[in-house]
């Protein structure tokens, strides 16, 4: 007699996804997009507008840049880890249907 394998997401894998799909969601918003992108054209600005013996300025201006580009690979590797575990399952739902 064959045992019955059931999948099931723990808590984390659960959050994880629900992360991912809110990332997802964000990232497709043209608000976001136009704040993103408002925001990097306001950094530059500010960073080729600095004097030369403004370095430190310059280094505070790159450090936003840096922040922003963080947020957007975090909210893209939420997506990536949500992919990553949906394609796990569903290859071991295959498994199993496959194995039936």
């Amino acid at each position: 007699m064959q045992e019955e394998q059931t999948v099931s997401l723990t808590e984390n894998e659960e959050q994880m996804i629900a992360l991912g799909d809110a990332s997802e969601t964000l990232l497709g918003q043209n608000v976001f997009a136009t704040v993103v992108n408002h925001l990097a054209e306001t950094y530059f600005q500010s960073f080729i507008s600095t004097r030369p013996e403004d370095s430190e300025k310059r280094e505070g201006v790159y450090a936003q840049y840096k922040a922003l580009q963080d947020v957007i690979g975090t909210l893209r590797q939420f997506q990536s880890v949500r992919d990553q575990i949906t394609a796990k399952y569903a290859d071991n739902l295959q498994e199993e249907m496959d194995y039936e």
